[in-house]
């Protein structure tokens, strides 16, 4: 085991899956949306390890892309790591909606790069979004509106 998988093994052990995200990526694909992951990485640390944690939550079968910031060489919120997804996507932003759990991170970049954006905020917690971006409790309540 290399340092950095060391290092990032007890971060890796808190990952969880929440109950609703396959079955809204199950919806997602089989209406035809293409998906991604656009992320930074914690303390700059290798795009593959974060890969291979997707894989280990059985998450990889469901996006075209997954993009980190070392792949990018942009953090979010920056709108150069969003573009850099929607080029490897090979889709425009404006048929693209970002869906994000921190307002810090994955309003301002997204939007500047002409996408829409659409906070989660599961606990019901984060202050009210005063421009128009969307917030929902539970990606159950995204299947609705495709």
């Amino acid at each position: 085991m290399t340092l950095c998988q060391y290092f990032m093994k007890p971060i890796f052990a808190r990952g969880r899956r929440y109950e609703d995200v396959i079955p809204t990526l199950e919806e997602l694909k089989s209406k035809g949306f293409k998906t991604a992951i656009v992320s930074n990485t914690t303390w700059g640390s290798p795009a593959g390890l974060w890969r291979e944690e997707i894989k280990r939550l059985g998450l990889s079968t469901y996006f075209d892309v997954a993009v980190f910031c070392r792949d990018a060489g942009w953090r979010k919120p920056a709108r150069q790591i969003f573009e850099f997804a929607l080029s490897q996507l090979q889709v425009s932003a404006q048929h693209c909606a970002f869906v994000g759990d921190d307002p810090r991170w994955d309003i301002v970049g997204p939007k500047a790069a002409g996408m829409e954006t659409i906070l989660i905020d599961r606990l019901g917690v984060m202050q009210h979004m005063e421009d128009e971006t969307k917030t929902i409790r539970s990606l159950n309540e995204l299947q609705t509106n495709l």
